[in-house]
């Protein structure tokens, strides 16, 4: 197989010739990811419309889950859409200077038995001049009253969050590890070959031969890390190529690479990214030889590893300065194939 040129650069996600160029984050944008690969437009594109479209509803709505336990997530400003209801109200959930911060999903329109407009609610300002201002050209009111009102406050007891390790957000990872694998020094398109068929393939399909939920505690990259920050880890050894990714530091996916090619030293780069402060760090550091983590896990083991992740989860926060973390180990704890649920308990831990 080719290697790339500097007159015709290949896409690491498909090998086609790059064309249209296009810049591909390592760590998602919608982590807050700043540094970038080249990439072709078309695989650029594709991913950022399926998979990762679909990761980025369910860690922003992590993000903005971990934030109601008191901690300032802000880098990567998301927003949970309709995370909450409260008074039939549909709510949206984002991450402001002083906490969660809720908005109307949609506004609420009252109407009185007539069928004329009684009052409404809107998400700002500006959506209410536009609707006063429709209501005034087509007749049906000669003036419209507005009013600022503060927005309620919300109880978030009770919120959950259901943490879906499907194909989505193993493909995500995967292409996480991949595109850091380019840095990797040598690299050689071949390497990651393996990591290229399952990241191209029907995304309905989840890639568990390859991407793996792994439980096992790794000393060597925890101890390198800020508390909750996410994490990429990308070794090639003699005889595998291979990633690890954390979200939040706690759910980790193992992803196999490939095979190292004739003549390709050892060498590994760990990454770090800190929702709370943005910061991105790469470095080049000695292969850590980590451990593959089981591919079965038996119906007893599967509970008892996931709560686990929920004491981390825990137990990292608590060193970021969360104010009100609850105890997830008591919440209801809803265990399928690929996900689990995390609710906030009626009482804080």
């Amino acid at each position: 197989m080719a290697e790339p040129n500097n007159s015709q650069p290949l896409c690491p996600y498909c090998l086609a010739p790059i064309r249209i160029q296009s810049r591909d984050h390592i760590f998602p944008q919608f982590l807050g990811g700043k540094r970038k690969v080249d990439c072709c437009k078309n695989c650029d594109s594709v991913f950022g419309h399926t998979f990762e479209a679909e990761a980025a509803k369910i860690l922003q709505a992590e993000h903005v889950f971990i934030s109601s336990w008191g901690i300032p997530l802000r880098s990567a400003d998301p927003t949970w859409k309709t995370a909450h209801v409260q008074d039939g109200k549909s709510y949206n959930l984002s991450v402001g200077q002083t906490g969660v911060k809720p908005e109307l999903a949609k506004p609420v329109i009252k109407l009185d038995d007539e069928g004329r407009v009684e009052f409404g609610e809107f998400v700002d300002k500006k959506q209410a001049d536009k609707f006063a201002r429709s209501l005034i050209e087509k007749g049906k009111a000669k003036e419209v009253k507005l009013e600022v009102v503060p927005p309620p406050k919300i109880d978030l007891t009770g919120l959950s969050h259901t943490l879906v390790l499907g194909p989505d957000i193993r493909r995500a990872a995967l292409k996480m590890c991949l595109a850091l694998s380019t840095l990797l020094p040598d690299f050689k398109m071949e390497e990651i070959a393996e990591a290229r068929l399952f990241l191209r393939g029907d995304r309905r399909l989840v890639p568990v031969n390859n991407t793996l939920a792994a439980y096992n505690i790794y000393e060597a990259i925890d101890s390198r890390r800020k508390a909750l920050s996410h994490v990429i880890y990308v070794e090639r050894s003699q005889s595998r190529v291979y990633g690890l990714v954390q979200f939040f530091g706690v759910t980790q996916l193992f992803c196999r690479l490939g095979m190292p090619k004739n003549g390709s030293g050892s060498a590994a780069i760990f990454a770090s990214l800190d929702p709370v402060t943005g910061r991105e760090e790469f470095s080049d550091i000695s292969p850590l030889d980590l451990t593959e983590p089981p591919y079965l896990l038996s119906r007893e083991e599967h509970p008892r590893l996931m709560e686990g992740w929920l004491k981390k989860y825990r137990d990292e926060a608590i060193k970021r300065g969360a104010t009100h973390p609850p105890d997830l180990r008591r919440s209801s704890l809803e265990i399928e194939s690929n996900s689990f649920r995390l609710r906030r308990p009626d009482e804080d831990g």
